[in-house]
């Protein structure tokens, strides 16, 4: 593994550049969007845009899980980071046994959603990306 690993540590800086350029033009572009919230990033922190979080607000999870099959029709993977199947979902983590409610973690991961940022698309798969996006979030809410 090492061996597959080694050359690519030289490339890194370049494909955090990449990834992060890319994140930030559909950030900016999404939270244009009704309903969609992406958060700032804290400046002391160094990300890899390798993958992108809406919360959608003012939905109803009926509404939702509505955007979330209209992206996938349209061939768009999305997961619900509030889904008992994901891993990042708190209650599914087990470390400790939860001895109170989290209601407003749990409103918040319950409406977000993670959207995968693949580094050898094109940029015109992106404009694809926030097209299915939109779409899905006016079918959605028709």
């Amino acid at each position: 593994t090492a061996a597959i690993i080694r050359p690519q540590i030289t490339t890194l800086n370049e494909r955090r550049e990449k990834y992060n350029e890319r994140y930030y033009k559909l950030v900016a572009r999404f939270n244009k969007l009704p309903h969609v919230y992406i958060p700032d990033q804290y400046p002391e922190v160094t990300i890899v845009g390798d993958s992108i979080q809406l919360t959608l607000q003012n939905m109803s999870p009926q509404q939702i899980t509505k955007m979330m099959d209209a992206c996938k029709a349209r061939n768009l993977p999305v997961e619900l980071f509030g889904d008992p199947s994901n891993a990042r979902y708190f209650k599914n983590w087990k470390f400790a046994p939860a001895d109170c409610a989290l209601p407003q973690t749990e409103a918040l991961i319950k409406s977000t959603i993670d959207i995968r940022m693949p580094l050898m698309w094109e940029d015109s798969d992106f404009e694809d990306m926030y097209n299915v996006v939109k779409e899905s979030l006016t079918e959605a809410m028709a």
